[in-house]
């Protein structure tokens, strides 16, 4: 088979995902290769229509062990006729869950034939404040690792006679059968360091930050990506007391032994 075109889609608060799916879609041969970047609300707006002869590529991190409920109207917007897909799932050293089923569901069902997944370990978005001698995920070698998986995406798509050549492999997990509910919590103080730059405001994926006033986070709206804290030039935005931030402090029990990259492709 030969690619048309690939379309690169992720979606990344904290940046760590769009690191990955970057460093992966080096290895895709393709005269033609495109980014769209949901994080930002009005890219989810955007429809996709893709053909036979065109890839998908998407990254998109794990959330609760699910997909994140933000993203999900955007599939109604994708619109595939057997188009070949690569599904990533992004996850903070705890584990993917049924993110990966689900994501390949979620795929299929907008007519994507998904024929490789892999679990990419990333710092996780409540790590505000990394432990001792942490090394932050992906590394340099994560992104090797992401590299090779893409000459192996590339080498069988090229191998393929047809669409029908590009077998799929069991996954893990079990099928969701609901929607998970979002967290939304009040867990956000802003110190008095504050200088109302506005940076935060313009990189929150679901606009729950007040553009006038950055001290103001609408709960209802908030993700928890915790992108607002990890990038404040200042450090003002904190974690206050609340489940999130009891959760924040097991970080160092969890980091302790680093997960391992899971690649799935035949």
């Amino acid at each position: 088979m030969t690619l048309d075109s690939a379309k690169i889609v992720y979606f990344s608060p904290t940046r760590t995902t769009e690191k990955i799916i970057k460093s992966l879609s080096q290895s895709i041969e393709s005269s033609k290769i495109e980014f769209l970047n949901l994080t930002r609300p009005e890219n989810r707006q955007q429809k996709v229509t893709l053909k036979q002869d065109e890839l998908l590529i998407i990254g998109l991190p794990v959330y609760g062990g699910r997909v994140p409920n933000v993203l999900r109207e955007w599939f109604t917007q994708l619109e595939a006729n057997e188009t070949p897909a690569v599904c990533l799932s992004v996850y903070g050293n705890r584990h993917y869950d049924d993110h990966m089923i689900e994501l390949k569901e979620m795929v299929t069902k907008q007519g994507c034939k998904a024929f490789a997944h892999a679990a990419f370990i990333a710092e996780h978005s409540f790590l505000c404040q990394p432990p001792e001698n942490y090394i932050p995920r992906p590394n340099s070698k994560d992104l090797e690792v992401a590299k090779d998986f893409g000459q192996a995406i590339q080498s069988k798509i090229s191998l393929a006679k047809s669409i029908n050549d590009l077998t799929d492999i069991p996954l893990i997990g079990e099928l969701p059968t609901d929607i998970k509910d979002t967290l939304h919590e009040d867990f956000i103080f802003v110190e008095d360091s504050c200088t109302n730059c506005g940076a935060c405001a313009q990189l929150c994926p679901v606009d729950a930050i007040n553009q006038t006033n950055c001290t103001i986070t609408n709960p209802e709206k908030c993700i928890a990506c915790c992108a607002c804290i990890k990038f404040c030039p200042r450090n003002s935005r904190v974690m206050k007391p609340s489940k999130i931030y009891q959760y924040s402090k097991m970080m160092d029990k969890l980091l302790k032994k680093p997960n391992q990259i899971e690649l799935f492709i035949k």
